[in-house]
């Protein structure tokens, strides 16, 4: 299991042990967020906070919601069915927030929540195949559905209205999608970003013309990525940036000015091997954060504007295992 970090006002680390209980550490403070998960939780910013959802066995799925100044709210469940990973994301204005996960019988529902209300609403069923790994992202109006089928193809459909089609019917995807959207107002665009069967990471993205684009992220030997790579906007959305874990397990870093092509890569020697797949985000003043799991337990791991990586462990000493 990743663990996955986000950032309101607080820096929360949230991670599904293997007990089933998912977890979150809140600035340094654990709390238990529920009991009987399976699979990867999702988490998401919305509304000044954040939200964290995860399936049970028995297919129900319940949601958290934490504000800067409520701390942690646990809400029932608010959905069932589920027999895949759930994903959310915010969208649709900035005052709607969706979820969706592949349903029991085939299938994915997309749901749409209304300002924080927790008066989830079925926005559109997605044909897919049971269980893919699924990812959206949202502009107003208009949400993004993305999965893997299970011959490596991967698939996307706009809703509501949209048809599922292939942005690139040669691409094969091993493991899950990361999705973002770069927000600018003079030319928005869609990204997907997959590793391959080869072990490169590769990029899709969606120009508002309507015309998918695909190029390769990676290319020496020694750029080969293990498990799924993770993708976000950075600070301002000047910038996009690509984490994975390495065949030899150190962490790599890919970034560039937002849809200019021109992406760097480093290799960050100074943290400690990752034995999982990596996840990022950047904070409300610019640092970036990553985690993953070490050998010592969870490393988190920052870089603060012009300084840096700096790391610590945490979740070690068998407080939670994966």
């Amino acid at each position: 299991m990743t663990p996955r970090v986000l950032a309101d006002a607080c820096v929360h680390v949230v991670l599904r042990d293997a007990d089933g209980r998912v977890l979150v550490q809140t600035d340094g403070t654990t709390h238990v967020l529920g009991e009987g998960a399976v699979g990867e939780p999702a988490v998401w910013t919305f509304a000044g906070g954040v939200r964290v959802a995860w399936r049970r066995a028995d297919g129900l799925v319940y949601k958290a919601s934490h504000a800067p100044d409520l701390g942690w709210i646990r809400a029932g469940a608010i959905a069932d069915g589920a027999v895949g990973d759930p994903s959310g994301c915010a969208g649709d204005g900035g005052d709607q927030e969706t979820l969706v996960f592949s349903r029991r019988g085939g299938g994915a529902q997309v749901l749409g929540n209304f300002a924080g209300s927790d008066f989830w609403r079925d926005v559109a069923r997605v044909p897919t195949e049971p269980g893919d790994g699924l990812a959206v992202w949202a502009w107003p109006g208009l949400r993004h559905v993305a999965w893997v089928q299970s011959s490596g193809a991967i698939r996307h459909i706009a809703c509501p209205g949209g048809a599922p089609t292939s942005p690139e019917p040669s691409a094969r995807a091993v493991g899950r999608l990361a999705v973002y959207a770069w927000p600018h107002p003079e030319e928005r665009t869609d990204h997907i970003v997959f590793r391959g069967p080869d072990g490169h990471v590769h990029e899709l993205w969606l120009r508002p013309d309507g015309e998918w684009n695909c190029h390769a992220l990676t290319s020496a030997e020694d750029e080969r990525g293990e498990g799924s790579p993770t993708a976000y906007v950075g600070h301002a959305s000047e910038n996009e940036h690509v984490l994975y874990r390495g065949s030899d397990g150190v962490v790599h870093h890919r970034w560039a000015r937002a849809n200019t092509g021109n992406w760097r890569h480093e290799r960050l020697h100074a943290l400690p091997p990752a034995l999982s797949d990596v996840d990022g985000c950047v904070s409300r003043d610019g640092t970036h954060l990553l985690t993953y799991w070490g050998a010592e337990g969870v490393v988190i791991a920052t870089q603060t504007p012009g300084d840096g990586w700096r790391w610590h462990v945490s979740f070690g000493g068998g407080s939670a295992r994966w």
